[in-house]
């Protein structure tokens, strides 16, 4: 009785991380398109936050760069501007790049593994 009660509470435990992992993707969507619409980032900015959490993993940063979305984006406009957009994303939080030059939206689980070190 007992082992199924602590399987049962395993069970939930991992929908209750599913849901909250859903509803911060959620928020953070909101938040990104709210930024958008009071000019705190740009339309190049929103693209590439909103792109990041529709992959739903880490991206390199060569990938990013390689992106056929993303060159489309920065066709006329210098690498100055890229490097620009990029930096302040990360300083918003909205952009977190890891050690290994991955980029993750900043309602991931990376952010929160940051934290605790």
């Amino acid at each position: 009785m007992i082992k199924a009660l602590e399987g049962m509470l395993t069970s939930i435990n991992k929908l209750h991380d599913r849901v909250n992992s859903l509803i911060k993707g959620v928020l953070f969507e909101n938040d990104i398109k709210r930024r958008h619409d009071e000019k705190a980032i740009n339309t190049r900015q929103y693209a590439i936050a909103a792109q990041l959490l529709e992959h739903g993993a880490p991206m390199p940063l060569t990938a990013l760069r390689r992106a056929p979305w993303y060159l489309a984006l920065y066709a006329k406009l210098t690498d100055k501007t890229r490097q620009r957009d990029l930096s302040r994303l990360k300083e918003l939080g909205l952009v977190i790049q890891d050690d290994q030059n991955r980029l993750w939206p900043g309602c991931s689980e990376q952010e929160d593994e940051d934290a605790k070190r």
